[in-house]
């Protein structure tokens, strides 16, 4: 029970990922500014790896009651990743904002909104969806990447979708301050005076 607790609170004891970030957070001056909350955007990530494909390979899929529950989560992810890949086929679930000026604009204007599914008429946001979001937003990313390169795979394609996922990652509410600091870099005009603000 107390596992279970710390596991649906996302309190997992540090994982090789955490104890990576807190090596960065702690090496790097203003770190903590940067990364104030680190255990928790760890284990979701991680459980967002558990709730995919890639979770039948990860370790402790193993046997007995916690790798049958493991096993479990990759099945279930795997399932949901079905009806998400044909949300975005059909343009009814999106990734990050495109970067470009104009893109950006009219994807606004069209009245779509960064990592949200169309329910209704609403574009309502899968932000706080917890482990959830890393599959979604994986396929949403693709999706998206797949149709401005008008359907060809190539070096940039991926780069694209991996530059993509990562945005969307960063705009989960536990990562704004990082997020912050790669918008004034990616945008300075934009975003640079309110960071520094």
């Amino acid at each position: 029970a107390d596992r279970f607790s710390r596991r649906v609170t996302f309190q997992e004891q540090d994982n090789a990922v955490a104890r990576g970030l807190l090596a960065f957070r702690d090496a790097v001056p203003g770190g903590a500014f940067l990364l104030p909350f680190v255990r928790t955007p760890a284990n979701i990530f991680r459980q967002g790896l558990h709730f995919s494909p890639a979770g039948f390979l990860m370790p402790g899929a193993g046997g007995g009651r916690a790798g049958q529950q493991r096993m479990g989560e990759a099945a279930l992810g795997t399932m949901l990743l079905a009806p998400v890949a044909w949300l975005a086929a059909t343009g009814q679930i999106t990734g990050a904002a495109p970067t470009d000026p104009g893109e950006r604009d009219a994807f606004y204007a069209s009245g779509k909104r960064p990592n949200s599914v169309l329910v209704g008429d609403t574009w309502v946001s899968y932000a706080e969806a917890g482990p959830l979001v890393l599959p979604f937003a994986v396929v949403a990313n693709a999706a998206d990447a797949w149709r401005r390169s008008g359907g060809e795979l190539s070096a940039e394609t991926v780069g694209a979708i991996i530059g993509q996922v990562g945005r969307s990652t960063l705009e989960q509410s536990y990562l704004t301050s990082l997020s912050a600091v790669f918008q004034a870099l990616e945008d300075p005009q934009r975003y640079g005076r309110a960071f520094i603000e």
